[in-house]
């Protein structure tokens, strides 16, 4: 049975001075990562930034009082002791429906394709993938926070309308030619929908 998209209401944020109003939750399981993303978040202006090396304690701060004001989740793929996957599919299904929207960016460091896939169908927004500078992180929150992307709610899917996932500079097999460092992982015109999913 498919159930009906929605969309979450959100900040508009069209330009870099409009994140001073979003909060961003970081789950960064490379611990000497923490401290270095923290400072290139906090020299975005986030309102709040809050960097965590612990998927149990992200989990914890979102679902606890006082909430935490996240409004995108950037998440380490490998994170521990719950995997990225696995948090993003519970998230995607709670029963807030505010948190379950939460736009997420999953880091990763392997780009093939089955993992770049796998982050798709568990519900992730956009993949940015390891190494990456300042630049490339800035441009993906603002390109996800830029959208306005239906949210799914299918017996075999829950999370953002999988015709527009984006992978950073994937290099696996079926990359198309011209695209620079973008590619759409589902092709936007095939007929390959799940219940629900077509717009």
């Amino acid at each position: 049975m498919a159930l009906a998209a929605t969309k979450k209401p959100k900040v508009k944020v069209r330009r870099p001075e409009d994140l001073e109003r979003i909060g961003i939750l970081a789950v960064e399981g490379m611990l000497p990562m923490m401290g270095i993303l923290s400072g290139i978040l906090r020299s975005f202006r986030f309102q709040a930034v809050h960097v965590l090396g612990n998927s149990d304690e992200a989990w914890t701060r979102l679902n606890g009082e006082p909430k935490m004001k996240a409004d995108i989740i950037l998440l380490d793929w490998n994170a521990h002791p719950v995997s990225g996957e696995t948090f993003v599919r519970q998230l995607r299904r709670v029963d807030n429906p505010i948190l379950a929207e939460t736009p997420v960016i999953a880091i990763i460091a392997n780009a093939d394709r089955d993992v770049v896939f796998a982050a798709r169908d568990c519900g992730v927004n956009v993949v940015l993938l390891r190494p990456f500078s300042a630049a490339q992180l800035l441009e993906k929150v603002m390109w996800t926070l830029g959208q306005d992307t239906p949210f799914i709610r299918s017996e075999g899917y829950v999370g953002p309308d999988r015709r527009r996932f984006r992978a950073a500079e994937y290099l696996g097999e079926k990359r198309r030619i011209g695209e620079g460092d973008e590619l759409h992982a589902m092709d936007p015109d095939a007929d390959d929908s799940h219940p629900g999913e077509r717009a």
